[in-house]
């Protein structure tokens, strides 16, 4: 990451089941990147606190004592984000970013950004609405009770969690989390395990 020159990433998104190129993302100096670039609703790891804003707008802090949280909505009564910010890193970079199906903050603000469904595709090409079967081909992992990642702190006792790894393999970076109710996914995230995530 001490790479000074910029450098264009390709974005791969589901479409049709499969991964496309569907948007190169342009990186300013001193943000060059050597492993795939992750993201959710246009918040990628890594991205500044500041790129969020800019998209979605200053949204809702989930709370006081989680302060390194931003809460959105993404459409009504349907679909929500929380992006998750490094509250040890002065340019405040996201570590995890979170989208489900029911509301996961306290409050959350109306983003100002116009989001496409294809934008809410966790990596492995999980959706909101997959089968809990579509994790077996991803070799899931469920988290034990009591186990759950802080990224949803207050999710309910009968969703179920299930952590993966993102693609490709060999990139151990960054990880993808379902959580499960009643045999569907209604969540899905993508995070950095060396990172915190403001529980």
């Amino acid at each position: 990451m001490s790479a000074r020159a910029a450098r264009l990433a390709c974005v791969l998104l589901a479409v049709g089941g499969a991964s496309v190129p569907v948007a190169a993302l342009q990186f300013s100096a001193g943000e060059a990147r050597n492993y795939f670039v992750y993201g959710l609703a246009g918040a990628w790891v890594d991205f500044s606190e500041q790129r969020v804003i800019d998209l979605h707008g200053p949204g809702h802090p989930d709370r006081l004592e989680r302060p390194m949280r931003r809460c959105y909505q993404l459409k009504p009564e349907s679909t929500f984000l929380t992006v998750i910010f490094d509250p040890q890193d002065p340019g405040r970079t996201v570590t995890g970013v979170l989208v489900t199906s029911q509301p996961n903050c306290s409050e959350a603000a109306k983003s100002e950004a116009e989001v496409r469904d294809v934008e809410l595709v966790g990596c492995g090409q999980v959706h909101l609405g997959d089968p809990v079967e579509k994790l077996q081909d991803l070799s899931a992992a469920l988290r034990p009770a009591g186990a759950r990642w802080h990224i949803w702190p207050s999710a309910p006792a009968e969703v179920a969690q299930y952590d993966y790894q993102c693609e490709p393999k060999q990139q151990q970076r960054v990880r993808g989390s379902a959580f499960v109710k009643a045999g569907r996914v209604i969540g899905v995230a993508m995070w950095v395990p060396d990172q915190r995530h403001g529980a």
